[in-house]
């Protein structure tokens, strides 16, 4: 049950937390099966199209689990309003010392045809990498901005 819910801000709220009996559920499945739980390594990512969210915080053996905003999955860098700003960032990021090679290679003389290959093998896996599962969702202003740093490599 969701009350006090406004277009800019949520407040969630139910008798029993279903995200805390997952937890609890979690947290007795690694007991039975022998396996640690580490909840210093836990966070929780609230994901909402809200700009503000307030949720209650959830607590695994007694620790309270540390709440962000963004979150590492297989290298996909996701945030709580879906829009993926910080991994395109990211991955820009990644691929600057791949085109600072590729300049020198074009000032050392370097062929357009091997230069292109360099760009396909080098950069384009940074930026492009599990593409599907983020592009769509991108703003168009991200999106652009990927874009003109792509043209800008080619």
């Amino acid at each position: 049950m969701i009350t006090d819910s406004t277009r800019k801000y949520a407040t969630i709220k139910y008798d029993r937390n279903p995200l805390q009996s997952a937890a609890d559920q979690a947290a007795q499945w690694s007991d039975i099966n022998s396996m640690t739980l580490n909840t210093s390594k836990s966070q929780v990512l609230t994901v909402s199209l809200c700009k503000q969210i307030d949720s209650e915080p959830i607590i695994i053996k007694g620790t309270a689990i540390e709440e962000t905003s963004t979150a590492k999955l297989l290298g996909v860098t996701y945030d709580q309003h879906v829009k993926f700003s910080k991994h395109k960032d990211l991955r820009i990021s990644k691929s600057k010392g791949a085109f600072h090679a590729l300049v020198q290679l074009k000032k050392a003389g370097v062929d357009m045809q091997s230069l292109a290959q360099f760009y396909r093998s080098r950069i384009s896996p940074i930026l492009t990498y599990a593409a599907p599962s983020w592009y769509p969702q991108i703003t168009k202003t991200n999106r652009e901005k990927l874009e003109k740093y792509q043209r800008l490599c080619l």
